[in-house]
């Protein structure tokens, strides 16, 4: 019982937190907020235990600033840890702009001799002090044609987000609100290097603008590997401080049938030991489209030139040959395509067979079509060692390389009989259409590699590539599968699968099978392919309308261990939801309660 006032609060005596009557929290009394607009106050904690860092619990506290912004700041006590505080701000100020940044800082009562995740001894960790900022930020800079976007990732130790990667400010929340309000991920959490980027772009018709300014933190070199070598002053990571980027979009030459398109890029390359300097790249393209009755053909040549202008050589460019600080290259390239489509349409049920009443869509047509595509790439082979190396661009590999492929793609026409929203009382056909089969089948022949002479006697050529074929299907809305599979010519048998495999029973269940498959392979392109047997399974199932349950298990079947458990239990109220999780890794093993609103 209570006393409620309408936008107000709540005022209640006895409250009771209750699953199918039986009460599990109650209290004698409490106020809780009944206002229709958003309001400041305790959100609902997380408890867990984990065998790494004890028992957890986290308290947020959510505080509204303004319609406009607010703030939410975290305490995460553990056991075997410490205190964790943290924090996370948000705005959305107009329609053109939004942002999120989080920061968590913690006091670590243990260090570690070794990473955690790492057997390399350069990679310990004696820092006390622990933290993560994050963030991401979509605006425009005096007006919204010119948009600017913001990532912010920079970590105190390279064991942190593997460590704290749940809850409510761990790696798996902050990864996927970024991926939902911006379309825009962050590196894994088992990346060393963690990139952050500040964008300014703007697009007109033919041309477009961006800049690019972009700090990547190496966690190999830093306060935690003193004494290995490998301190801040000994990092070669590159920085681009900053990049410009002018494209000229494809578009008709004048008058004539020509098309015209390229790029120009400046950079500023920075870093802390090795060559530093800037690159100035131009590239202009003309194409030359040929369009017949049964196909395109599409041939285009440009020319790249670069320049380079270097402030000191030093590292591993200390032997280039040469001493130039303005060396310069000018390479052509050239590539051509042909493409075509032939297609047939076969009637499997008239229109005016579809019965009434039917519950389900009738197959009507099948459409058939077949897209062969040829390409052909050239650019040709010159000495580039002379030249700095600040990343691929400096060196353009040689190629000279023909591409080809069949693609079969199954399309249905399909007819149902609905009421007709134009004329009340009587039903039309509604149609859909879905592509329910795509099969490409592709490879590629490589003409330097047929006229190679180096170290045949151990690596015999070997111009054809693996066969690709890759396969997606959807025969009905319940079944999904991908697949992708590539077969070597030469050892005759399948080097790499990737498949997936996506069945779906309504809302009731679903069910997911994935297998990554490598095979070991020590040819001349590709000699670091080692054996790998990768298995995922996956799926979930409604028990009664409020209870469900869910798992997940991945093996590495080469080396006979588990990758992953979890179980997850789950009940869904009208007004909230409760969830249990548990879950084992090769770090940790963790068990999770959390009612969610």
């Amino acid at each position: 019982r209570g006393d409620i006032t309408v936008d107000g609060y709540a005022h209640l005596w006895g409250p009771r937190f209750q699953i199918m009557d039986q009460p599990l929290l109650l209290a004698p009394y409490t106020v809780i907020p009944v206002k229709t607009k958003r309001q400041s106050g305790f959100l609902l904690p997380e408890i867990g235990t984990s065998d790494r860092l004890g028992i957890t619990y986290e308290q947020p506290y959510y505080q509204v600033i303004d319609e406009e912004q607010d703030v939410t700041l975290y305490s995460n006590l553990m056991t075997d840890k410490g205190l964790m505080l943290g924090g996370e701000y948000r705005l959305v100020p107009d329609v053109h702009t939004k942002g999120i940044f989080k920061l968590d800082y913690l006091f670590d009562q243990e260090t570690q001799g070794t990473s955690l995740y790492s057997d390399n001894s350069a990679m310990s960790r004696s820092n006390h002090n622990r933290w993560w900022a994050r963030g991401k930020f979509d605006g425009y800079l005096g007006e919204p044609d010119w948009n600017i976007k913001l990532d912010l990732d920079l970590v105190s130790d390279q064991d942190y987000l593997r460590e704290f990667s749940h809850g409510y400010s761990g790696f798996s929340k902050t990864r996927k609100d970024f991926l939902q309000y911006f379309g825009r991920d962050i590196e894994d959490n088992d990346d060393e290097l963690r990139v952050n980027r500040l964008l300014l772009s703007h697009n007109w018709a033919d041309v477009g603008f961006q800049g690019l300014a972009e700090y990547t933190q190496n966690l190999s070199y830093g306060s935690n590997s003193k004494g290995s070598g490998k301190g801040r002053e000994n990092d070669p990571t590159l920085q681009r401080l900053p990049e410009l980027n002018l494209h000229l979009y494809q578009t008709q030459l004048l008058s004539t049938p020509l098309t015209i398109e390229g790029r120009s890029q400046l950079t500023s390359f920075w870093r802390e030991y090795g060559t530093t300097g800037s690159r100035l790249d131009i590239h202009p393209v003309l194409g030359l489209p040929l369009h017949f009755e049964y196909g395109s053909v599409i041939p285009k040549g440009g020319i790249r030139g670069t320049t380079w202008f270097i402030d000191k050589y030093e590292g591993e460019d200390d032997d280039v040959d040469t001493d130039e600080t303005n060396p310069s290259r000018f390479l052509p390239d050239f590539t051509a395509s042909a493409y075509t489509e032939f297609s047939r349409v076969f009637t499997l049920n008239e229109e005016s067979e579809v019965p009434a009443d039917a519950d389900t869509f009738t197959w009507l047509k099948l459409k058939h079509a077949v897209q062969p595509r040829l390409s052909y790439t050239f650019i040709p082979n010159t000495d580039q060692d002379k030249y700095p190396y600040f990343d691929e661009e400096d060196r353009i590999r040689a190629t000279n390389e023909l591409t080809y492929s069949l693609t079969n793609i199954l399309t249905t026409k399909t007819g149902r009989m609905q009421p007709s929203p134009e004329n009340q009382g009587q039903t039309g056909l509604a149609v859909d259409y879905l592509d329910v089969a795509r099969l490409r089948l592709e490879q590629s022949y490589d003409i330097r590699e047929e006229t190679r002479n180096d170290d045949t006697d151990k690596y015999p050529n070997r111009p054809f590539s693996d066969v690709l074929a890759d396969l997606t299907t959807r025969l009905s809305p319940w079944l999904y599968l991908t697949n992708k599979t590539w077969f070597s010519p030469y050892e005759n048998h399948v080097t790499e699968h990737e498949h997936t495999l996506r069945v779906f029973y309504e809302d009731r269940a679903y069910a997911s099978f994935g297998l990554d498959f490598l095979e070991e392979i020590d040819e001349y392109l590709r000699q670091e392919q080692e054996r790998e047997r990768i298995a995922a399974f996956g799926g979930g199932f409604g028990l009664t309308r409020e209870w469900s349950a869910a798992f997940l298990y991945r093996v590495d079947w080469e080396s006979g261990t588990d990758l992953e458990k979890r179980l997850a239990l789950r009940y869904d109220h009208q007004c909230f939801s409760t969830e249990t999780v548990w879950s084992k890794t090769d770090e940790d093993t963790r068990f999770e309660f959390r009612v969610i609103l």
